[in-house]
């Protein structure tokens, strides 16, 4: 558990250019335990950033910044017009509930962070050429619904970039530029569908489940009676990891662990669709909660 939060809470620091911190976590990672000291030593490292930033950033460790909201004039004509529209005091509550609701959610880019920038940075790292895209970053969200979902999303994009897309020479008739989307959507019902595409390798199964059988994770006669949708879950195993080698991106086997406790954690759902030679999709349904009981907030 420690090791999986550890290396979620790395790639978020890289993410937002913490890298002193990103590697402090690495060096951790390394380690054949993790004791008390090593996380006190990244405490004591958030510690100082905050400290010696705090005219900028106004906040110190442990504490949470007052949450601010934004309103446009369109949001507040289109508030005043519903209220003078109204034809009772339920119905004016009803209104106010939910414009207040509205309000104090944020866009999922809010929740995101500056990924974009840093998934650059990443693939110019990687010696990859890469198209990076991001859909429906203006979709509302409540944060504290989806934060730990959205915030796993890094293992998911590290792993696309790292693992899944091929350097320029090795992408033959494929375009040079690879893609990679990250999208947001609303269904009818009311849930965020979040996916995350790559036209890169794919998942090689027989890979997956050769390292697998090699980590006695499970036995032959397990492996004979498994699907495609059996194997690609595969990856979702602790410890996993079908890496050469371990680097500061991946190769630790926890990432997509992590990603997986964060999404059934709250009742969502994650499949993966691959084609060997052509891309990888990871498709997110996450359940909010949207409707408005007004007989409950009175």
């Amino acid at each position: 558990i420690v090791r999986r939060e550890l290396h979620t809470l790395k790639g978020n620091s890289a993410a937002f250019g913490l890298d002193a911190i990103s590697s402090l976590i690495h060096r951790i990672e390394d380690q054949a335990l993790i004791t008390l000291d090593s996380i006190n030593s990244v405490e004591s490292s958030f510690v100082r950033f905050l400290d010696n930033n705090y005219e900028l950033l106004k906040l110190r460790f442990g504490q949470s910044p007052e949450p601010t909201y934004v309103v446009s004039h369109g949001e507040l004509d289109n508030l005043k017009a519903d209220i003078f529209g109204s034809h009772s005091v339920e119905a004016l509550k009803n209104i106010m509930f939910k414009w207040l609701t509205n309000v104090q959610k944020s866009s999922v880019l809010e929740v995101l962070g500056p990924i974009e920038g840093y998934i650059q940075k990443l693939a110019n790292e990687l010696g990859r050429c890469i198209n990076f895209e991001v859909r429906g970053g203006h979709i509302k969200v409540d944060r504290d619904e989806v934060k730990d979902v959205v915030q796993n999303l890094i293992h998911l994009l590290r792993n696309a970039i790292d693992h899944g897309i091929e350097p320029e020479n090795e992408r033959e008739e494929k375009p040079q530029v690879a893609q990679l989307i990250l999208s947001f959507e609303e269904s009818r019902d009311g849930s965020l569908i979040i996916q995350v595409e790559d036209d890169g390798r794919g998942i090689d199964k027989n890979q997956v489940l050769k390292r697998t059988l090699a980590m006695g994770k499970i036995s032959e006669a397990e492996a004979k009676k498994m699907n495609d949708e059996d194997i690609y879950n595969l990856i979702f195993l602790d410890g996993l990891s079908t890496a050469a080698s371990v680097s500061n991106i991946s190769g630790r086997g926890v990432g997509m662990r992590a990603i997986l406790e964060a999404i059934e954690a709250r009742n969502g759902t994650i499949k993966i669709n691959s084609k060997l030679g052509k891309g990888t999709k990871f498709t997110i349904i996450l359940p909010t909660n949207q409707r408005v009981d007004m007989q409950a907030a009175a």
